[in-house]
């Protein structure tokens, strides 16, 4: 089974349960924290992801981590990764849990990559815009990637929208290089 599709069958679950439980937002609130707190250490990737560390061993220091940190469900799922040997798919089952979650409540994930810092009000702009094209609110988040040049690169519902100066120098390079009128020895 690809990843893909046990992340997703593990966040259904999850989902499950938290609605079932009544428990949808606190549980949610924290798989963002998990996400926040694993993207900000290697070494706890490293951990989740070492096939060499059995996870007999792996529980210790993940209770220690996780246990009085996090609600009790997502405890215990984690809990249930470990004896399924599964832990490794963790963020992957978070990402799919949180993309579950902004379907129930209408939210769309529009994250913006520009080659220098944006201003708060331009950001708001952008998600005013995109919230007209929408039924139901944004969730925006922005970086700052340099290779860009100028320019920004949009991801929306699925869909990517380039406009950055690294992918039209690009494609004018290519136009360079399949330039009929030059012959090629």
């Amino acid at each position: 089974m690809s990843a893909s599709r046990l992340s997703a069958r593990y966040a259904k679950a999850l989902m499950g349960l938290a609605v079932e439980q009544n428990q949808l937002e606190e549980l949610t609130a924290d798989v963002r924290k998990l996400e926040a707190l694993v993207e900000g250490s290697a070494e706890l990737r490293m951990l989740l992801r070492s096939p060499i560390i059995q996870p007999k061993k792996k529980r210790p220091m993940l209770e220690m981590i996780f246990k009085d940190r996090f609600h009790p469900l997502l405890w215990n799922f984690m809990d249930i990764l470990l004896r399924k040997h599964r832990e490794m798919h963790l963020v992957d089952m978070g990402n799919a849990f949180l993309d579950l979650y902004n379907q129930r409540k209408n939210i769309t994930r529009v994250s913006i990559a520009t080659a220098s810092p944006v201003g708060e009000d331009t950001l708001q702009a952008i998600a005013a815009s995109l919230k007209a094209e929408s039924d139901g609110s944004i969730e925006l988040s922005s970086t700052v990637d340099e290779d860009l040049i100028g320019g920004y690169v949009i991801q929306y519902g699925g869909q990517r929208y380039d406009a950055s100066v690294s992918r039209n120098l690009k494609r004018l390079r290519k136009a360079f290089d399949d330039n009929a009128y030059i012959r090629k020895f």
